[in-house]
């Protein structure tokens, strides 16, 4: 599974995941986070949940799109 970080909604989708986060690894790359890592900031939150809820998966603050 990935979210869309466009729309930020839920998808399900068949693009590798490597940490599970949520984000495919090609929107791993589209973000700048670690596709390894499943929460790139260490802040508790998993990549793909910050995204999909605007938040910034790099440190603090709200996503800039």
């Amino acid at each position: 599974m990935a979210y869309s970080g466009a729309s930020r909604e839920l998808k399900v989708t068949n693009e590798p995941d490597a940490d599970q986060d949520g984000l495919s690894d090609a929107d791993e790359i589209k973000y700048k986070t670690d596709p390894k890592v499943a929460d790139t900031d260490a802040d508790g939150y998993t990549d793909g949940i910050e995204v999909q809820n605007g938040y910034n998966p790099l440190g603090a603050g709200l996503l800039s799109q």
